[in-house]
């Protein structure tokens, strides 16, 4: 054994007991929410390392923007164990670092969630065997009260699972804001064979006790539902892997039942863990939502997610159900991560589109058609090339070239679209994305505001970084 290998225990002891003192003496803790409150921003952010100078720009910047709610999407610190004294001190060395200070200074109140590297370990779900145990330590370290229910065991009335929701606001204002949290890790099950005995079309997401409180959640009435998972809800599955490797697809019948009836023939969707794995699962919660909606009880729904180490803003419209009522579109916003990049192509059709004109004449109402072929190259965003507006081709032939006078430029900040209006773009989108200017891929510290203008009825969806908004949208809602 080395001296540095017989150190190893000592060192460690120590960075347990200097962490410890930290704690006692660092008055600072997480704010929580308060229900009364007017919630006009939300930010959220998923994937934390802090291994680059950009986690504490971002971390600065939030402080400075001073959120009315900050949610914690997943991955809030990588873990991966099933040793109790590892986990802890892996949320301790976050919470007491000076990177995260400044957060926890500014008194933003947060809501969270986990995701798998905080849960336990790399993809797990209810096959983790220390799930009550690291249920434990994730409320500790968001200081949670104590009278919790989250904190009691099963028996004594509590809850498996760290899922939760506040409904923010008043009817008397108009101003309710319901945020939802799910826990889609506890109760999950198995994926692929990896992970446990497959079960079908009968495999959870969330489990029977989730699903009704859930159930019980979008029968309350808000202005609008924020629902947050750690992993993507909207993008399809990608249906060019073996669909027999899911552990969901039994025999197949139910598994594309359920992807078809949504309106999904693509090849594209995402080949990353997600709800698309589960598809009844998936549909289920959609078809909730959407009922919500047609029922009253949401004017608009948004969903948020972490996990992917990239931000992206999506869109996807429900068909009209016979049980759930007219088609609904839905947003979500992915915020991943801080000191996380993926500067790799990303294909998919929930992303939201790009609009552009008819050959410059002002009337964003085309979308444009990505990635395109131009003078022999590919291009997977607007381009400057032959004009000096950034343009796009919004009609292709069969081998992907653009038709050459299907053409338009593409919509600015601040021109209205099909779906309300475009927010911020940045004028540094080649440094921020490998493709189109709804995902940012490239920086390594990224997260997401809601930002909600109630006398406008309108709510704005941002992906930042820790230096500028990279991109948004406006998107209304009725009154």
């Amino acid at each position: 054994m080395s001296g540095d290998e017989r150190l190893r225990p000592v060192l460690a002891a120590f960075t347990l007991v200097t962490l410890s003192l930290a704690a006692c003496s660092q008055v600072e803790t997480h704010a929580q929410p308060d229900a009364a409150t007017h919630l006009q921003t939300i930010s959220f952010g998923s994937c934390w390392h802090d291994d680059d100078h950009t986690t504490r720009a971002a971390m600065q910047r939030l402080a400075s923007q001073s959120p009315d709610l900050f949610l914690w999407l997943g991955d809030n610190v990588y873990a991966d164990t099933t040793d109790m004294t590892e986990m802890r001190s892996t949320y301790d060395t976050k919470k007491y670092g000076a990177t995260y200070q400044p957060f926890l200074q500014a008194r933003i109140p947060v809501m969270a969630t986990w995701d798998d590297h905080d849960f336990g370990e790399n993809n797990a779900g209810n096959d983790y065997t220390e799930r009550v145990d690291s249920q434990l330590e994730f409320l500790r370290h968001f200081d949670v009260p104590s009278d919790d229910v989250r904190y009691r065991d099963v028996g004594d009335g509590g809850q498996a699972g760290v899922y939760n929701a506040t409904l923010f606001g008043s009817a008397a204002q108009n101003n309710r804001v319901n945020v939802i949290m799910l826990d889609a890790r506890y109760h999950r099950s198995p994926t692929f064979l990896d992970y446990g005995a497959c079960q079908g079309s009968a495999s959870t997401m969330l489990g029977d006790e989730q699903w009704s409180w859930l159930e019980q959640q979008m029968e309350i009435t808000s202005e609008i539902t924020v629902i947050a998972s750690g992993t993507q809800v909207l993008p399809p599955l990608n249906r060019n892997r073996p669909l027999t490797d899911y552990c969901a697809y039994g025999d197949g019948t139910e598994f594309n039942a359920a992807i078809a009836t949504l309106g999904e023939t693509y090849d594209s969707g995402t080949v990353y863990e997600s709800w698309a794995e589960i598809p009844l699962q998936r549909q289920r919660l959609l078809r909730l939502a959407q009922k919500a909606v047609n029922d009253g009880n949401a004017k608009l729904v948004i969903f948020v997610s972490g996990d992917q180490h990239w931000g992206e803003l999506l869109q996807k419209t429900m068909p009209a159900s016979p049980a759930e009522g007219a088609a609904v579109t839905f947003y979500e916003v992915t915020a991943s991560g801080f000191d996380q990049d993926f500067p790799e192509d990303i294909a998919s059709p929930s992303r939201l589109p790009v609009w552009a004109d008819t050959q410059g004449n002002g009337s964003y109402d085309a979308r444009c058609q990505l990635p395109f072929g131009h003078a022999g190259k590919t291009s997977d965003g607007c381009t400057t090339a032959e004009r000096t507006a950034p343009w796009c081709y919004t009609q292709l032939d069969a081998s992907g070239n653009g038709i050459p006078d299907a053409w338009g430029e593409c919509a600015p900040a601040g021109a209205t679209i099909p779906t309300g209006k475009v927010g911020a773009v940045s004028d540094n989108l080649s440094a921020l994305t490998t493709q189109d200017r709804h995902i940012i891929n490239k920086p390594l510290s990224k997260y997401g505001t809601i930002a909600i203008d109630w006398t406008e009825h309108q709510v704005t969806l941002k992906l930042e970084t820790e230096a500028e908004i990279a991109v948004s949208t406006v998107v209304p809602f009725q009154p």
